[in-house]
């Protein structure tokens, strides 16, 4: 486990204002002057914004893992059939229905974060 030195959770802190800083510059921009046509259309966006939450979380809550195999294969394989169940169902529809995201969010994060545990657990065994 990663020792909660001062130094570390700086470091930590400044990585999340520098996520935000860009996100509200993002936002700043494409509402003064988007949508741009080289933009994806907006339920790709969306589904680009609630996929980095799903699977963001868990894997920071995890970083402890980083630094081994099994716990990287375990997201790497829950983010296959996410991206795979979404590349199937997004163009099917028009727009991404709006009760979608929060919905998939709460769903999705009761499968990924037990089986990243596991994931952990199994993982602590290996160099």
């Amino acid at each position: 486990m990663i020792k909660p030195t001062r130094i570390n959770r700086l470091l930590t802190l400044s990585i999340e204002i520098l996520v935000g800083i860009a996100i509200a510059i993002s936002v700043i921009l494409y509402a003064s002057h988007g949508p741009f046509p080289w933009m994806p259309g907006r339920k790709w966006i969306m589904f680009a914004i609630f996929s980095s939450v799903i699977f963001g979380v868990p894997v920071w809550w995890y970083r402890e893992h980083w630094k081994r195999i099994p716990f990287w294969l375990a997201v790497a394989a829950l983010l296959s059939v996410h991206l795979i169940g979404y590349f199937i169902f997004l163009p099917r529809v028009k727009e991404f229905p709006p009760f979608w995201g929060p919905l998939s969010i709460v769903s999705e994060s009761l499968v990924i974060f037990p089986l990243l545990a596991i994931a952990a657990r199994t993982s602590k065994h290996d160099g």
